[in-house]
């Protein structure tokens, strides 16, 4: 909802130095992949800040004798062995309901997430 376009956000003057620099790489990371034939579309044209280290919970299920991890299915997506949660009691919820199912868990922190090219991602 905060999202605003990375050129506003380098010329913005609350924008720190250090935040500039990565900004102007962002931009520059996508012209070099345009001059490579790739096609970025518009995801990271646009800029969100957040106030936090973590933006996001990953939950990771696994058989507990074998490398055979859990799926979970999602419209139009698929079958994905991870799930993310914006809420971190959600996440732990999400793993103890796959221990109770006879899975080992795991819970960690991600700095951001993407759509994988469906919807056109922000930087975070």
């Amino acid at each position: 909802m905060n999202r605003k376009e990375i050129a506003e956000a380098i010329a913005a003057p609350d924008t720190s130095p250090d935040e500039r620099n990565k900004l102007e790489l962002v931009l520059e990371a996508r012209e070099f992949a345009i001059g490579m034939g790739l096609t970025p579309g518009e995801s990271f044209t646009k800029f969100t800040h957040v106030d936090r280290d973590t933006l996001a919970w990953v939950v990771l299920g696994s058989k507990p004798d074998s490398f055979t991890l859990y799926t979970w299915w999602f419209p139009i997506v698929g079958r994905v062995p991870y799930k993310g949660f914006f809420e971190k009691a959600s996440a732990d919820a999400a793993a103890a309901a796959l221990e109770r199912r006879g899975y080992e868990s795991w819970v960690r922190g991600t700095e951001a997430i993407s759509t994988l090219g469906w919807f056109n991602d922000p930087v975070l």
